[in-house]
């Protein structure tokens, strides 16, 4: 044996190729993680929109419920006065057609 390996290339440059070819490989599969990444994230972000769009909606849908119970609530009050209009005209025609009577 002349002590130098056998596998050791031929050509001086060949190591490097070598070097090269493999980084190249390696930058390869991470750009491909990187697309599969990004793929993901724009997925992602799709679904964020619609669950944003759908709390908006939801959002709109409970405020308009609420000015719909606070418009019904005024009107309650309202209701309440009629109520007590009502029984103190009562009242007065009980009183009269007692007072009629007496």
């Amino acid at each position: 044996s002349s002590g130098i390996n056998a596998e050791w290339p031929l050509r001086p440059g060949a190591v490097q190729d070598e070097g090269l070819a493999r980084i190249s490989n390696i930058v390869k599969r991470q750009k491909e993680i990187g697309l599969t990444i990004g793929d993901e994230i724009d997925g992602q972000n799709e679904l964020i929109e619609e669950i944003t769009d759908k709390t908006d909606e939801t959002g709109n849908r409970i405020n308009r419920q609420v000015r719909a119970i606070n418009h019904v609530s005024a009107r309650a009050g309202n209701v309440c006065g009629y109520w007590a209009v009502i029984i103190l005209l009562f009242v007065a025609i009980i009183s009269v057609i007692i007072w009629k009577i007496a």
